[in-house]
């Protein structure tokens, strides 16, 4: 049985909603959301050529003002902008992504699991919980920008 397997077991057994997400650079990825909740959904990824390493996100995104201010910014104040983003985010141990989408800019919030060994039931439900936690200490975050 592969990761992806295990991964649609265990938001199955959590009651998490899964839909599938086109992406050339994973082995797999999937969208998973609880129904009803208040929680933002979660990308859940194998990265293509690194078999056995699970990737757990979300993304914030940033408010219409901070877009617009953003997309306007020189090269020099997105260097700046980006750079507190990401001192911020390795404060609280996320490997970090700003990502423009569609005109919209978002920070990608990321747990990566790698311990070398099989990665387990217990394991996905804490990175779940620790990228949920990430994306409300980072939405606070943002709004102070």
């Amino acid at each position: 049985m592969g990761l992806r397997d295990d991964v649609e077991r265990w938001t199955s057994h959590a009651g998490m909603r899964m839909s599938p997400v086109e992406d050339p650079d994973s082995t797999f990825h999937v969208m998973a959301r609880l129904p009803g909740s208040g929680t933002p959904p979660v990308d859940v990824f194998e990265p293509a050529g690194q078999p056995g390493v699970m990737v757990v996100g979300t993304a914030v995104v940033l408010k219409s003002g901070q877009t617009g201010r953003y997309l306007r910014y020189n090269r020099a104040e997105k260097e700046s902008f980006e750079g507190r983003i990401t001192d911020f985010c390795n404060s609280i141990r996320a490997v970090s992504r700003i990502l423009t989408e569609e005109g919209r800019v978002k920070v990608g919030v990321y747990v990566v699991i790698d311990g070398g060994g099989p990665i387990r039931q217990g394991d996905f439900e804490r990175a779940v919980e620790e990228v949920q936690g990430m994306h409300e200490k980072t939405t606070r975050f943002m709004r102070t920008l």
